[in-house]
């Protein structure tokens, strides 16, 4: 699978790259290597339907859209509280059939059903740790294959972020059904790149992009991201049986 994967990601390096060229990084937001494998997984998969849950600010949610414009793939995003004029502006993608206010865990569900004649691919940024895997074991055979956010090692060795710990890295990778995180060296070698101007904006260093002015604290996290560079966050694979 994993020479499958590095092939499709050879063939739709330049149209993502092309695609989500002028999406603005956001706070909390998916890197771009990760997003990309996302995408790729989703192509070599056939995937009809995407599902989100924990949207945020919607870096992620827009990467899709634009990477899958004019496709048959549709999205689906979810989360239990939105930023003003977000599911507006997102919705005004045309694959992006619907944004619910809701609850992931159980909104996914009703989703999962609804689409259960299709092939369906579902990314969790939301929720995170031990409520992250159990949703995603829960609705591994009825999908084509689950993402998790935040679950590379080194992010969950360092991070301030509550719900994440060395735990949730380590409980993951003993899954039987997952695959890989996007951080394992045959990925991030080649790929890694695609996170750096991100990482840089996200600790205020000098990009293309306005510097974020967001109440961001540098002294907490600079450090954290500094020990995450260049190879993210972690966007762990989990696969159904075959």
């Amino acid at each position: 699978m994993r020479n499958k994967l590095l092939q499709q990601c050879e063939a739709s390096y330049k149209r993502y790259e092309k695609s989500v060229r002028d999406v603005s990084p956001r706070n909390g937001c998916m890197l771009k290597a990760e997003n990309f494998c996302f995408c790729c997984m989703c192509e070599l998969y056939s995937v009809d339907v995407i599902i989100e849950t924990g949207v945020f600010f919607g870096a992620s949610t827009e990467m899709f859209a634009r990477y899958f414009e004019g496709s048959e793939t549709e999205i689906h995003a979810i989360d239990i509280s939105w930023p003003d004029g977000l599911q507006e502006k997102l919705q005004s993608y045309k694959n992006i059939k619907e944004t619910y206010c809701a609850d992931g865990t159980q909104k996914i569900l009703e989703l999962i059903t609804k689409f259960k004649d299709k092939k369906i691919a579902v990314f969790i940024d939301g929720p995170k740790g031990e409520q992250q895997l159990s949703l995603a074991k829960k609705i591994i055979n009825s999908v084509e294959f689950v993402a998790l956010h935040d679950v590379g090692r080194e992010y969950c060795m360092y991070t301030a972020e509550p719900q994440v710990e060395v735990e949730t890295h380590d409980n993951f990778v003993e899954w039987d059904r997952s695959m890989f995180i996007t951080t394992e060296d045959w990925f991030a070698n080649k790929y890694s790149h695609m996170n750096i101007e991100q990482l840089r904006w996200l600790q205020k260093k000098d990009t293309r992009w306005e510097k974020r002015n967001d109440g961001y604290d540098e002294s907490l996290w600079n450090p954290i991201l500094d020990k995450i560079t260049p190879n993210g966050f972690g966007l762990g694979i989990a696969m159904k049986a075959t």
